[in-house]
């Protein structure tokens, strides 16, 4: 819950705070498919990778398919 919503549900009654404490509690995991921030992404890099290497490419192949 963002903090907002957390804000609502303690203004709420207790009775109804209880019915919905499973909804309170509940987390959830994220995974994109792509990376959101370039620091990350050079780090994951650096770290996981031992060679790079760049690719000739044909001069009557399509850049972008």
């Amino acid at each position: 819950m963002s903090p907002q919503q957390i804000a609502r549900y303690n203004k709420l009654p207790k009775r109804m705070q209880k019915e919905l404490k499973h909804l309170r509690d509940e987390t959830y995991t994220e995974y994109s498919t792509h990376w959101t921030s370039w620091g990350p992404l050079v780090k994951h890099f650096e770290a996981n990778n031992k060679d790079i290497r760049l690719k000739e490419v044909e001069k009557d192949a399509e850049i972008h398919p």
